[in-house]
């Protein structure tokens, strides 16, 4: 089976023919959607501009939601 790593604006994207959800789609036809689970970059606070990624916020739910959605593992 194949899979596909999507970011979190491409797991929300729907087909135009019947309105469904992309990783709906592809379950359909046999590719497992995974999802990266961080988000965007941001300047940490009193340094050189030295950045973190965003992402562990509310995490659990965020990834209870992916999976209702279809999601087999999160990255």
């Amino acid at each position: 089976m194949d899979i596909i790593i999507l970011c979190n604006e491409t797991f929300y994207h729907k087909t135009d023919d019947n309105d469904a959800l992309f990783p709906h789609l592809l379950t359909q036809i046999g590719i497992i959607p995974d999802i990266i689970v961080d988000r965007e970059l941001i300047i940490l606070v009193d340094t050189d501009n030295e950045t973190t990624n965003q992402g562990l916020d509310n995490l659990e739910k965020r990834y209870r939601g992916y999976k209702n959605l279809g999601t087999q593992f999160a990255q």
